[in-house]
């Protein structure tokens, strides 16, 4: 009997599940057979179509082989879903979707399991991560645990997003109390490590994918550059800041907002700092931990080096925030706008973001800007400031990250120093970075070992 099994009954098929339609693209069953062998070396996951609905796709996820016996049916037409990232235009040629990708392979197989299945795979592999921490004391073997864990935890994240959108399980609420469990263990590990430097050294190649390799390193980043940040704040930052102002920072600050009241032009108003807590630590690394989950909606596009392409570009960060939201709810709000607006660029016409996107659907900002960079998430939202710390934290390690990633196929990665010296070039002297947030990065990265050329950093010789 055509398109049945040989014992006369029908191809096995799952559970029907619902999957949005921007993560998947829509193939023929001929399409699937002739590169039967990649799938299924692959094991990407392929769904039977039986439902369009807006925004949302029913489907059940059936085997090559129960495609093979559908196909006998004649069924010719695009009623088969697989992932975008392997989508009939990139099998035709050469790209990262191949049998040998090591991220589509271990995001498939998760793609694979149902969502309880995926959390528990989350917790045994923080339950292992903590053990093996309490074994080793060496730095490189630690780095390896945390490049590991937070891969694990990222792509658990990617996969349990990507399907049933809208809707918050209560598999979702343990999926967010492993996430956070796995990044407070992060922290702990980072806060307390005597020899960051060998440890970071690790981590820079400790994963595989270059949007992957780039969320293990931002991540890591961000939480050591938030411990020297509190550990500065200990040691008189703002005082030192403040005896700095005059001589290198005031120009620029004058230059960039005119209509500043000169009584306001100093360091304690324009980039306000203060002693990051606990929560709010884990709060701000968990942001960075998911700041471009939106790309899971594109995912074809950022992991294969495409043409610039500005729309596809500018919508993983409101993407993000919403994917955010709906496992992560209100809650983690601070985090919610690392994902939405670690792309704003202090409101430079080159920026994009969340902020942008809600002002335009509400109106402006309700006060007039009074400061560059706030600690608090209430100045920035009433626009009052026009960058939030953190925010501006990540955003700044995202593009140093991205200048000196030898991984990118678009161009020649730069040295730090060079990237250093392109950064203030172009985004702190156009006002699209805070220079003295900048300037405090460059001492971090000092602190961690890197070589840089002393005229940058934000106790550097004046001009």
């Amino acid at each position: 009997m055509s398109g049945s099994n040989p014992d006369g009954t029908a191809p096995r098929l799952g559970p029907s599940v619902s999957i949005d339609p921007r993560l998947f693209s829509l193939v023929s069953a001929a399409c699937l057979l002739e590169h039967r062998s990649r799938f299924e070396s692959s094991r990407i996951q392929v769904y039977l179509v039986h439902e369009k609905r807006e925004n949302v796709l029913e489907a059940k996820l059936v085997s090559i082989e129960g495609v093979a016996q559908l196909a006998g049916e004649g069924r010719s037409d695009r009623e088969f879903a697989i992932p975008t990232g392997w989508s009939e235009g990139s099998l035709d040629h050469s790209s990262e979707a191949s049998s040998d990708d090591a991220f589509y392979t271990r995001w498939n197989a998760l793609m694979e399991m149902p969502l309880s299945e995926r959390v528990r795979e989350l917790g045994k592999g923080r339950e292992a991560f903590e053990k093996k921490l309490h074994e080793t004391t060496d730095p490189k073997e630690q780095g390896k645990l945390v490049g590991e864990v937070t891969q694990l935890a990222y792509l658990v994240n990617r996969a349990s997003l990507s399907v049933n959108p809208g809707t918050l399980t209560p598999e979702d609420r343990v999926l967010a109390q492993e996430t956070l469990a796995i990044v407070q263990s992060v922290i702990d590990l980072i806060a307390g490590s005597k020899e960051s430097t060998l440890l970071f050294q690790t981590l820079e190649n400790a994963s595989n994918g270059q949007v992957l390799q780039h969320t293990v390193r931002v991540f890591s980043t961000m939480v050591a550059f938030l411990v020297y940040f509190n550990d500065q704040h200990t040691r008189g930052l703002s005082r030192r800041v403040r005896s700095v102002f005059h001589t290198r920072y005031r120009r620029h600050y004058e230059a960039w907002l005119p209509e500043l009241k000169a009584s306001l032009v100093t360091s304690d108003n324009l980039v306000r700092f203060s002693p990051i807590s606990a929560p709010k630590l884990r709060s701000f690394a968990l942001g960075t931990l998911m700041h471009d989950i939106g790309k899971i909606l594109d995912l074809d596009y950022f992991e294969n080096g495409a043409a610039y392409d500005q729309t596809r570009i500018r919508q993983h960060s409101i993407i993000g925030s919403g994917l955010f939201q709906r496992v992560y709810g209100l809650q983690f709000e601070d985090a919610r706008y690392i994902v939405g607006d670690h792309h704003n660029y202090l409101f430079h016409k080159d920026g994009y973001g969340l902020t942008r996107w809600d002002r335009a659907r509400r109106g402006g900002p309700s006060v007039a800007v009074g400061c560059a960079v706030t600690d608090t998430l209430e100045s920035f939202h009433s626009g009052e400031a026009l960058g939030f710390f953190p925010v501006e934290a990540c955003a700044i390690i995202d593009v140093y990250d991205a200048l000196t990633d030898s991984s990118r196929l678009y161009k020649r990665a730069m040295t730090p120093g060079q990237a250093v010296a392109f950064m203030d070039d172009h985004f702190c002297a156009s006002h699209k970075l805070d220079p003295i947030v900048f300037g405090l990065f460059i001492e971090f990265l000092r602190a961690r070992g890197t070589q840089l050329p002393p005229e940058f950093g934000l106790f550097a010789p004046g001009p």
